[in-house]
C-alpha cells in the first residue's frame, strides 16, 4: 500500500529539535525500517495526565452545553410571567432552539472536518458565549428567540469536542472513558437546577441573571483554548504531518511515555472524507439504523 512516512524520535524531545523526514510513494516495507500507525502511537502513549486534562476540559464544555439546554425548562415560565406572552410563543421559543441545534449539529461537523476540531470548538464556544450573554439583555420575546436559536446552533456542535477527545484515547480505555465523560452532562443539569433555585425567584430581574450565569462556565472553557491541541488524526488527514508528530510528542511527553521507534505511516485512504450516505452502506447499516432509532426515541 502506498503510504507517506515520517521519522520521529522515541525520546522526549523538544519540537524545535525534531527532524522530520517525509517520503512519498514508498511502500511500508520497502526499506526495512520499523513503521507504526497513528493508533499504535496513541496506544503506546497510554492513558495519562494528558487525557485527564483533556477529559476535564471536554467535560466542562459538555456540562456547559447541558446547562444551556436545561435553561429552556426554567426560562419559559419566567418570561411568560415577565412579558405575558402567549403559550404558542413560549412553545416557539423551544422550537427555534432545537432548529438551531439541528443546523449546528451538521454545520459544525463540516467546519471541524474542513478547518480542524480545535477551530470548530473555538468557534462554537465563542458563539454560545456571545449570544448567551446577549440573550440576558433581550427586551422582547422575538429578540430572545433569535439569540437562543444562535446559542442552539453552537450547542449542536457539542459532538466536536467529544470526537476530539475520542481521537486522543487509547483503544483499551476508549469505551469506558467516553461513557464516564457523559457524567459531566448530568453534573451540568444538576448545577443548572441549583442556579434556577438561587436566582429566578429572589431577584426582580432574576431570569436575566439566570441566563447570564448560565453562559459563565463557557467563559471558563475559553480560558484554556491556548492549551487545546488539534487532533493528530485530522492533521494527518489534512497533510500536516509535521504538526501531527509534534502533537503526538506532546502527548507522550506529558504522559511520560515513549513513542514507538521508527516512522509513522500515513495511509493514502486517510485523506478521504466520509460522506453522509456512507452511513447507510451495507457494512454500516446495522449500526446506523439502531443508533438513529435510539437517539430519536431518547430525544
Amino acid at each position: 500500500m502506498v503510504a507517506q512516512k515520517m521519522s520521529i524520535t522515541p525520546e522526549f524531545v523538544e519540537e524545535k529539535d525534531t527532524e522530520l523526514l517525509l517520503q512519498h510513494g514508498e511502500s511500508p516495507d520497502s526499506d526495512g525500517e520499523q513503521l507504526f500507525s497513528l493508533r499504535e502511537a496513541i496506544d503506546q502513549s497510554g492513558f495519562g495526565r494528558f487525557q485527564m486534562l483533556l477529559c476535564t476540559w471536554c467535560g466542562l464544555a459538555l456540562a456547559a452545553d447541558a446547562m444551556e439546554m436545561m435553561l429552556l425548562s426554567y426560562l419559559r415560565q419566567a418570561i411568560q410571567h415577565e412579558w405575558q406572552i402567549e403559550p404558542w410563543q413560549a412553545s416557539l421559543l423551544t422550537t427555534v432552539v432545537f432548529f438551531g441545534i439541528l443546523v449546528g449539529a451538521s454545520g459544525w461537523g463540516l467546519v471541524s472536518d474542513k478547518f480542524g476540531r480545535r477551530v470548530a470548538m473555538i468557534g462554537l464556544t465563542s458563539t454560545a458565549v456571545v449570544f448567551g450573554f446577549l440573550s440576558a439583555l433581550s427586551t422582547s420575546v422575538w429578540m430572545l428567540m433569535v439569540f437562543r436559536m444562535l446559542v442552539g446552533c453552537a450547542v449542536g456542535g457539542a459532538h466536536v469536542g467529544f470526537s476530539l477527545f475520542a481521537e486522543f484515547l487509547p483503544t483499551k480505555s476508549r469505551g469506558v472513558t467516553l461513557m464516564l465523560t457523559n457524567l459531566f452532562w448530568t453534573a451540568g443539569i444538576v448545577f443548572e437546577a441549583g442556579l434556577a433555585w438561587l436566582l429566578l425567584e429572589r431577584y426582580p430581574l432574576g431570569w436575566q441573571y439566570f441566563v447570564g450565569a448560565t453562559a459563565l462556565p463557557l467563559c471558563v472553557v475559553m480560558l484554556f483554548f491556548f492549551w487545546l491541541p488539534e487532533s493528530p488524526r485530522w492533521l494527518l488527514s489534512s497533510g500536516k504531518e509535521q504538526q501531527a508528530v509534534q502533537v503526538l510528542q506532546r502527548v507522550a511527553k506529558t504522559n511520560r511515555r515513549p513513542l514507538p521507534r521508527g516512522r509513522i505511516v500515513v495511509p493514502a485512504d486517510l485523506h478521504e472524507r466520509g460522506r453522509f450516505r456512507d452511513l447507510f452502506l451495507p457494512s454500516n447499516r446495522g449500526i446506523t439504523v439502531p443508533m438513529f432509532g435510539a437517539v430519536f426515541c431518547s430525544g
